[in-house]
This record gives structure tokens, C-alpha cells and sequence, in this order.
């Protein structure tokens, strides 16, 4: 999903609706599974794409 909408204004709000869950909570399942933060990944995500251009 935020492979797919990293270009986008990011929102945490929205996310957490749209998954059904608290924004702490989805910030704390997505560290968990990943060791960083939403916001990092996206960064990388951007920088990543930016590198392949």
C-alpha cells in the first residue's frame, strides 16, 4: 500500500481509518514489523525511487 502511494501527502489519520485501528497502533505494528517508522520508510521510499530515475 505505501509502496504504491509514497508520492502522495502522507497521513497517519487516515491510514489508522482506513485500517481500522489507532494511529499508536498502527505506528507500533508497522515499527514492530519493520524496526523503523512510517515516515522513514516513506523517506527511503522517495529517495530509492529518486536514485532510480
Amino acid at each position: 500500500m505505501l509502496e504504491e502511494h509514497y508520492t502522495e501527502p502522507f497521513d497517519l489519520s487516515s491510514l489508522a481509518r482506513e485500517l481500522h485501528l489507532s494511529k499508536h497502533h498502527v505506528s507500533h505494528l508497522f515499527r514492530s514489523e519493520t524496526g523503523g517508522s512510517i515516515t522513514e520508510y516513506v523517506i527511503d521510499a522517495f529517495l530509492l525511487a529518486g536514485f532510480e530515475m
